[in-house]
């Protein structure tokens, strides 16, 4: 995911564009207090962790020790984030053979299977 924002002064005409590899921690915080964390979670598929590790690894270049958290975190309680975020992964864990819950606010439990 990649966060591109771009502004120009109307009084000066300056302008200026930033860009990162995910949103800008000002922006995931609005957008969470707009529209509230959604929760992913591992309903079924491969029960080794050592498969979700590396998929989570790729998916987010995480360190081993994030990595091993976040397997942690969706096989139990689950993930919370924005809803695109977690879109994201669920994406990569259904290509992976995964079958995962994705919950959204304002809505029930939904399986995504």
């Amino acid at each position: 995911m990649r966060s591109e924002i771009e502004s120009r002064c109307p009084a000066c005409g300056n302008a200026w564009a930033a860009c990162s590899d995910g949103p800008d921690d000002y922006v995931r915080a609005a957008l969470l207090a707009t529209h509230g964390p959604s929760r992913l979670w591992v309903a079924d598929g491969p029960a080794d962790d050592a498969c979700l590790l590396g998929l989570l690894r790729r998916h987010e270049s995480a360190a081993l020790f994030e990595a091993k958290s976040t397997v942690a975190e969706i096989r139990t309680t689950g993930r919370t984030g924005t809803s695109v975020e977690l879109e994201l992964l669920a994406r990569t864990l259904r290509a992976a053979g995964y079958a995962v819950v994705l919950e959204t606010p304002g809505d029930q439990a939904d399986d995504t299977a």
